[in-house]
Protein backbone atom coordinates (compact mmCIF):
# COMPACT_ATOMS: atom_id res chain seq x y z
CA UNK A 1 0.00 0.00 0.00
CA UNK A 2 1.13 3.63 -0.70
CA UNK A 3 2.22 5.96 1.95
CA UNK A 4 0.19 9.28 1.87
CA UNK A 5 0.89 12.37 3.40
CA UNK A 6 -0.88 13.83 6.15
CA UNK A 7 -2.29 17.50 5.65
CA UNK A 8 -3.34 19.07 8.75
CA UNK A 9 -5.29 22.05 9.03
CA UNK A 10 -6.41 25.02 11.59
CA UNK A 11 -8.92 27.43 12.58
CA UNK A 12 -8.64 29.13 15.59
CA UNK A 13 -11.69 31.69 15.98
CA UNK A 14 -12.21 34.30 18.45
CA UNK A 15 -15.56 33.76 19.23
CA UNK A 16 -17.78 33.98 23.33
CA UNK A 17 -16.32 30.39 23.38
CA UNK A 18 -12.99 30.27 21.47
CA UNK A 19 -13.63 27.83 18.42
CA UNK A 20 -10.68 25.70 18.25
CA UNK A 21 -11.25 23.11 15.74
CA UNK A 22 -8.28 21.03 14.00
CA UNK A 23 -8.88 18.75 10.47
CA UNK A 24 -6.95 15.94 9.65
CA UNK A 25 -7.26 15.07 6.34
CA UNK A 26 -4.81 12.03 4.55
CA UNK A 27 -3.14 13.56 1.81
CA UNK A 28 -4.09 10.37 -0.82
CA UNK A 29 -7.64 11.75 -0.23
CA UNK A 30 -6.60 15.14 -1.78
CA UNK A 31 -5.26 14.15 -4.98
CA UNK A 32 -1.65 13.77 -3.52
CA UNK A 33 -1.25 10.16 -2.68
CA UNK A 34 1.07 7.84 -5.13
CA UNK A 35 -1.25 5.64 -6.64
CA UNK A 36 -0.56 1.97 -8.13
CA UNK A 37 -3.49 0.67 -10.25
CA UNK A 38 -5.37 -2.20 -9.31
CA UNK A 39 -4.80 -5.52 -11.30
CA UNK A 40 -8.32 -6.81 -10.09
CA UNK A 41 -11.34 -4.68 -9.91
CA UNK A 42 -11.60 -1.93 -13.04
CA UNK A 43 -13.74 0.75 -10.99
CA UNK A 44 -10.59 1.03 -8.28
CA UNK A 45 -10.22 4.66 -10.11
CA UNK A 46 -13.89 5.59 -9.72
CA UNK A 47 -13.74 4.46 -6.02
CA UNK A 48 -10.65 6.74 -5.35
CA UNK A 49 -12.09 9.44 -7.00
CA UNK A 50 -15.29 9.30 -4.97
CA UNK A 51 -13.21 9.07 -2.04
CA UNK A 52 -11.23 12.62 -3.03
CA UNK A 53 -14.67 14.43 -3.39
CA UNK A 54 -16.32 13.33 -0.20
CA UNK A 55 -12.87 14.42 1.56
CA UNK A 56 -13.12 17.50 -0.69
CA UNK A 57 -16.69 18.17 0.42
CA UNK A 58 -16.24 17.61 4.17
CA UNK A 59 -13.57 20.08 3.89
CA UNK A 60 -15.44 22.35 2.59
CA UNK A 61 -18.06 22.09 5.09
CA UNK A 62 -15.87 22.18 8.27
CA UNK A 63 -14.36 24.95 6.93
CA UNK A 64 -17.38 27.18 5.86
CA UNK A 65 -18.98 26.32 9.41
CA UNK A 66 -15.49 27.53 11.49
CA UNK A 67 -15.78 30.93 9.01
CA UNK A 68 -19.23 31.11 10.16
CA UNK A 69 -18.77 30.78 13.68
CA UNK A 70 -16.19 33.10 14.02
CA UNK A 71 -17.84 35.37 11.99
CA UNK A 72 -21.01 35.24 14.25
CA UNK A 73 -19.30 35.52 17.10
CA UNK A 74 -17.59 38.55 16.22
CA UNK A 75 -20.85 40.26 14.90
CA UNK A 76 -22.40 39.43 18.32
CA UNK A 77 -19.31 41.18 20.05
CA UNK A 78 -19.63 44.13 18.28
CA UNK A 79 -22.84 44.41 18.47
CA UNK A 80 -23.04 43.90 22.22
CA UNK A 81 -20.44 46.46 22.39
CA UNK A 82 -22.43 49.11 20.33
CA UNK A 83 -25.80 48.76 21.87
CA UNK A 84 -24.42 49.08 25.45
CA UNK A 85 -24.20 52.06 27.33
CA UNK A 86 -20.49 53.28 28.66
CA UNK A 87 -20.05 52.26 32.45
CA UNK A 88 -19.94 54.69 35.04
CA UNK A 89 -16.34 52.93 35.74
CA UNK A 90 -15.17 53.71 31.87
CA UNK A 91 -16.19 57.02 31.44
CA UNK A 92 -14.32 60.47 31.85
CA UNK A 93 -15.03 63.46 30.15
CA UNK A 94 -11.84 63.39 28.35
CA UNK A 95 -13.80 60.09 26.45
CA UNK A 96 -16.65 62.51 25.18
CA UNK A 97 -14.41 65.25 24.29
CA UNK A 98 -12.34 63.31 22.55
CA UNK A 99 -15.28 62.21 19.74
CA UNK A 100 -17.69 64.90 20.25
CA UNK A 101 -15.00 68.09 20.63
CA UNK A 102 -15.32 70.45 23.19
CA UNK A 103 -18.92 71.59 22.71
CA UNK A 104 -20.57 70.10 26.07
CA UNK A 105 -20.08 71.89 29.50
CA UNK A 106 -22.61 70.05 31.89
CA UNK A 107 -21.01 66.90 32.81
CA UNK A 108 -23.23 63.53 33.42
CA UNK A 109 -22.52 61.45 36.01
CA UNK A 110 -24.85 57.90 36.60
CA UNK A 111 -26.33 56.73 40.03
CA UNK A 112 -27.85 53.47 38.51
CA UNK A 113 -28.96 50.15 38.58
CA UNK A 114 -28.04 47.50 41.15
CA UNK A 115 -26.81 48.11 44.02
CA UNK A 116 -24.64 51.13 45.55
CA UNK A 117 -21.01 50.26 47.63
CA UNK A 118 -18.60 52.34 49.11
CA UNK A 119 -15.86 50.82 46.58
CA UNK A 120 -15.58 49.63 42.89
CA UNK A 121 -16.76 46.35 42.80
CA UNK A 122 -14.27 44.55 41.23
CA UNK A 123 -12.49 45.82 44.84
CA UNK A 124 -15.62 44.60 47.17
CA UNK A 125 -15.54 41.42 45.55
CA UNK A 126 -19.45 41.81 44.82
CA UNK A 127 -21.55 40.10 41.72
CA UNK A 128 -23.22 43.18 40.66
CA UNK A 129 -23.64 46.78 42.07
CA UNK A 130 -21.50 49.73 41.71
CA UNK A 131 -18.72 52.22 43.79
CA UNK A 132 -19.40 55.48 45.07
CA UNK A 133 -15.90 55.85 44.46
CA UNK A 134 -15.74 55.95 40.70
CA UNK A 135 -19.03 58.33 40.49
CA UNK A 136 -16.83 60.59 43.55
CA UNK A 137 -13.82 60.66 40.69
CA UNK A 138 -16.00 61.49 37.94
CA UNK A 139 -17.54 64.33 40.08
CA UNK A 140 -13.88 65.62 41.10
CA UNK A 141 -13.01 65.61 37.04
CA UNK A 142 -15.82 67.94 36.70
CA UNK A 143 -14.44 70.13 39.21
CA UNK A 144 -11.12 70.40 37.69
CA UNK A 145 -12.49 71.17 34.23
CA UNK A 146 -12.50 74.68 33.53
CA UNK A 147 -14.85 74.04 30.15
CA UNK A 148 -17.24 72.22 32.65
CA UNK A 149 -19.71 74.99 33.96
CA UNK A 150 -22.02 72.23 35.72
CA UNK A 151 -22.94 68.76 36.79
CA UNK A 152 -26.34 66.31 36.07
CA UNK A 153 -26.56 63.26 38.45
CA UNK A 154 -28.96 61.18 36.73
CA UNK A 155 -30.27 59.02 39.85
CA UNK A 156 -31.76 55.50 39.23
CA UNK A 157 -30.90 53.01 41.93
CA UNK A 158 -32.52 51.49 45.37
CA UNK A 159 -29.89 52.31 46.88
CA UNK A 160 -27.25 50.39 49.24
CA UNK A 161 -24.47 51.36 51.58
CA UNK A 162 -24.99 54.84 53.20
CA UNK A 163 -21.03 55.58 53.15
CA UNK A 164 -21.58 55.44 49.79
CA UNK A 165 -24.34 57.79 49.27
CA UNK A 166 -22.31 60.01 52.01
CA UNK A 167 -19.10 60.21 49.46
CA UNK A 168 -21.05 61.02 46.73
CA UNK A 169 -23.26 63.89 48.68
CA UNK A 170 -20.15 65.26 50.06
CA UNK A 171 -18.69 65.54 46.64
CA UNK A 172 -21.43 67.38 44.75
CA UNK A 173 -21.30 69.78 47.47
CA UNK A 174 -17.59 70.51 47.15
CA UNK A 175 -17.90 70.55 43.48
CA UNK A 176 -17.90 73.98 43.83
CA UNK A 177 -20.81 74.70 40.89
CA UNK A 178 -24.02 74.70 40.25
CA UNK A 179 -25.42 70.58 40.77
CA UNK A 180 -28.69 69.06 39.74
CA UNK A 181 -29.64 65.44 40.59
CA UNK A 182 -32.11 64.06 38.36
CA UNK A 183 -34.17 60.98 39.73
CA UNK A 184 -35.59 59.98 36.79
CA UNK A 185 -36.63 56.42 37.83
CA UNK A 186 -35.96 55.36 41.41
CA UNK A 187 -33.76 57.32 44.11
CA UNK A 188 -34.01 55.38 47.11
CA UNK A 189 -32.27 55.07 50.60
CA UNK A 190 -28.34 55.69 50.25
CA UNK A 191 -29.43 56.93 46.16
CA UNK A 192 -31.63 59.98 47.63
CA UNK A 193 -29.03 60.56 50.32
CA UNK A 194 -26.33 60.91 47.37
CA UNK A 195 -29.09 63.45 45.34
CA UNK A 196 -29.32 65.73 48.32
CA UNK A 197 -25.72 67.06 47.58
CA UNK A 198 -26.93 68.37 45.07
CA UNK A 199 -28.36 71.91 44.42
CA UNK A 200 -31.49 71.03 43.05
CA UNK A 201 -33.26 67.47 42.83
CA UNK A 202 -35.54 67.46 40.15
CA UNK A 203 -37.99 64.01 39.76
CA UNK A 204 -40.18 62.78 37.07
CA UNK A 205 -44.10 62.55 38.91
CA UNK A 206 -43.71 58.68 38.89
CA UNK A 207 -40.75 58.37 40.09
CA UNK A 208 -39.66 56.59 43.67
CA UNK A 209 -38.39 58.84 46.19
CA UNK A 210 -36.92 58.70 49.64
CA UNK A 211 -37.31 54.88 51.26
CA UNK A 212 -35.26 56.77 54.32
CA UNK A 213 -34.45 54.82 56.78
CA UNK A 214 -31.49 51.61 57.72
CA UNK A 215 -31.49 48.03 58.34
CA UNK A 216 -29.55 45.09 59.16
CA UNK A 217 -31.46 42.11 58.80
CA UNK A 218 -30.96 38.98 58.03
CA UNK A 219 -32.17 35.49 57.86
CA UNK A 220 -31.40 33.16 60.94
CA UNK A 221 -30.44 29.86 59.99
CA UNK A 222 -29.59 28.20 63.49
CA UNK A 223 -33.32 26.12 62.84
CA UNK A 224 -32.46 24.72 60.01
CA UNK A 225 -29.00 23.75 60.45
CA UNK A 226 -30.58 22.14 63.65
CA UNK A 227 -33.10 19.70 62.09
CA UNK A 228 -29.91 18.91 59.85
CA UNK A 229 -27.76 17.85 62.55
CA UNK A 230 -25.24 21.07 62.30
CA UNK A 231 -24.08 22.43 65.34
CA UNK A 232 -22.40 26.06 65.19
CA UNK A 233 -18.87 25.53 67.09
CA UNK A 234 -18.44 29.53 68.42
CA UNK A 235 -14.56 30.37 68.58
CA UNK A 236 -14.08 33.66 68.85
CA UNK A 237 -12.65 36.51 71.20
CA UNK A 238 -14.95 39.29 72.24
CA UNK A 239 -18.77 39.08 73.70
CA UNK A 240 -20.17 40.31 70.44
CA UNK A 241 -17.62 39.22 67.36
CA UNK A 242 -20.25 36.58 66.31
CA UNK A 243 -23.21 38.71 66.51
CA UNK A 244 -25.22 38.57 63.18
CA UNK A 245 -23.92 35.05 61.97
CA UNK A 246 -26.94 33.86 60.55
CA UNK A 247 -25.50 30.32 61.75
CA UNK A 248 -26.43 31.53 65.37
CA UNK A 249 -29.84 32.69 67.44
CA UNK A 250 -28.78 36.32 68.38
CA UNK A 251 -28.33 36.94 72.32
CA UNK A 252 -30.60 39.61 73.72
CA UNK A 253 -27.61 41.39 74.28
CA UNK A 254 -26.27 41.11 70.68
CA UNK A 255 -29.68 42.02 69.02
CA UNK A 256 -30.09 45.05 71.91
CA UNK A 257 -26.45 46.24 70.35
CA UNK A 258 -27.36 45.65 66.84
CA UNK A 259 -30.56 48.11 67.04
CA UNK A 260 -28.08 50.47 68.56
CA UNK A 261 -26.03 50.93 66.00
CA UNK A 262 -28.69 50.76 63.29
CA UNK A 263 -30.64 53.92 65.35
CA UNK A 264 -27.57 55.68 65.74
CA UNK A 265 -27.15 55.18 61.95
CA UNK A 266 -30.53 56.36 61.18
CA UNK A 267 -30.24 59.49 63.25
CA UNK A 268 -27.28 60.40 61.19
CA UNK A 269 -29.02 59.71 57.97
CA UNK A 270 -31.32 61.89 58.86
CA UNK A 271 -29.94 64.43 59.95
CA UNK A 272 -27.45 64.85 57.13
CA UNK A 273 -30.48 64.85 54.95
CA UNK A 274 -31.90 67.52 56.76
CA UNK A 275 -29.20 69.76 56.68
CA UNK A 276 -28.63 69.25 52.78
CA UNK A 277 -32.58 69.98 51.94
CA UNK A 278 -32.57 72.63 54.88
CA UNK A 279 -35.01 70.73 56.54
CA UNK A 280 -36.19 70.66 59.88
CA UNK A 281 -34.71 67.19 61.52
CA UNK A 282 -38.57 66.94 62.96
CA UNK A 283 -39.79 67.31 59.37
CA UNK A 284 -37.18 64.50 57.72
CA UNK A 285 -37.69 62.52 60.50
CA UNK A 286 -41.48 62.10 60.03
CA UNK A 287 -40.72 60.99 56.48
CA UNK A 288 -37.86 58.88 57.75
CA UNK A 289 -40.11 55.82 58.14
CA UNK A 290 -38.60 53.46 55.27
CA UNK A 291 -41.42 53.89 52.90
CA UNK A 292 -40.69 55.16 49.41
CA UNK A 293 -43.35 57.83 47.82
CA UNK A 294 -43.94 58.60 44.35
CA UNK A 295 -42.49 62.11 42.95
CA UNK A 296 -45.88 63.78 42.69
CA UNK A 297 -45.86 63.39 46.40
CA UNK A 298 -42.29 64.06 47.01
CA UNK A 299 -42.12 67.18 45.75
CA UNK A 300 -45.00 68.32 48.36
CA UNK A 301 -43.24 66.85 51.14
CA UNK A 302 -39.64 69.38 50.36
CA UNK A 303 -37.62 66.11 49.19
CA UNK A 304 -37.55 67.10 45.91
CA UNK A 305 -38.03 70.55 44.55
CA UNK A 306 -39.23 69.98 40.53
CA UNK A 307 -40.90 67.51 38.80
CA UNK A 308 -39.81 67.03 35.23
CA UNK A 309 -37.49 65.79 32.42
CA UNK A 310 -34.38 66.20 31.08
CA UNK A 311 -35.61 69.15 28.83
CA UNK A 312 -36.86 70.68 32.43
CA UNK A 313 -32.97 70.10 33.42
CA UNK A 314 -31.64 71.42 30.90
CA UNK A 315 -33.59 74.56 31.11
CA UNK A 316 -32.81 74.73 35.08
CA UNK A 317 -28.76 74.94 33.75
CA UNK A 318 -29.69 77.65 31.44
CA UNK A 319 -31.16 79.78 34.31
CA UNK A 320 -28.30 79.01 36.50
CA UNK A 321 -25.13 79.42 33.79
CA UNK A 322 -27.10 82.48 32.14
CA UNK A 323 -26.72 80.74 29.06
CA UNK A 324 -28.89 79.00 25.88
CA UNK A 325 -26.09 77.15 25.02
CA UNK A 326 -26.16 74.31 27.64
CA UNK A 327 -24.54 70.77 26.24
CA UNK A 328 -24.81 67.79 27.97
CA UNK A 329 -21.36 65.72 27.89
CA UNK A 330 -23.61 62.20 27.98
CA UNK A 331 -21.44 59.28 28.59
CA UNK A 332 -24.15 57.17 26.18
CA UNK A 333 -23.52 58.85 23.11
CA UNK A 334 -19.95 58.17 23.29
CA UNK A 335 -19.44 55.02 21.14
CA UNK A 336 -17.00 51.93 22.30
Amino acid sequence: MARGNTLAFFIQGQSINHLHLSFLVDAHSMGGMEHTPSTNCSCGGHRHWFHRMVMKLVYIVVLAVAVYTVGAGLIKKYVHEIASPVSNKSYTLQTYKDQYGDECNVAVVRLENDELYATDVAQAGASSGYGADVIVSQIEQAKEDPQIKGLLLEVDSPGGSPVGGEMISKALKALGKPSAAYIYDMGDSAAYFAATGATTIIASPFSSVGDIGVTSSFVDYSGSNAKAGNTFEQISSGKYKDAGNPDKPLTADELTLLQKNVDEEYQTLVDEIASNRHLSTSTVTALADGAAIPGSEAIMKGLVDQLGDLTTVTAWFNKQLHTDDVVLCDPNQVDQ
